[in-house]
């Protein structure tokens, strides 16, 4: 998986860890999860083109791992609501550039928010994005911001797999 912020971002920093495809690991994983013969699980996806080639790629991928999925293609409403509500295994959804960090960050990693679809509940997390939107300084702002991604590595709620041009 890829950073959160993109190039261009107030706290990008293109040095932090990321995910990789390990196909290799994951299998390894879901074994020692007690899935050896690997899982089923349901992916929601808006229905709309870039949702659906997003969620098709997402199946091929895990399904290399030995999880089968199965898509579960809504209209936004429906699945806005599936989402805001935690009735989901897994989901996926794209986003678009914002003028400031914290207006991607905080509405997806703040505990309470409506675009946590997580629901993450994360102390850490919220005291770093408070720090980064309470400052003028854009040094404090990096500083908090660069954490708030090595923070999404570590705990891997959400992730992005590919930017849009």
């Amino acid at each position: 998986m890829y950073y959160f912020l993109t190039s261009g971002y107030l706290g990008y920093d293109e040095s932090l860890p990321h995910h990789t495809f390990d196909a290799a690991r994951a299998k390894q994983l879901l074994a020692d999860a007690g899935h050896p013969n690997g899982i089923d699980i349901q992916l929601s996806c808006i229905n709309r083109p870039v949702d659906q080639q997003q969620a098709q790629v997402l199946k091929q991928m895990l399904g290399d791992v030995g999880i089968r999925v199965n898509l579960d293609v809504l209209e936004r409403i429906a699945w806005t609501d599936r989402m805001a509500t935690g009735q989901y295994e897994l989901g996926t959804y794209f986003t678009t550039m914002r003028p400031d960090p914290d207006s991607i960050l905080a509405g997806r990693f703040e505990s309470g928010q409506g675009k946590n679809y997580a629901q993450m509940a994360d102390p850490v997390m919220d005291d770093l994005l408070r720090k980064g939107r309470s400052s003028y300084d854009d040094g404090v702002r990096v500083a908090a911001y660069r954490e708030v991604q090595k923070r999404i590595y570590e705990t891997a709620w959400y992730g992005a797999i590919w930017y849009r041009k």
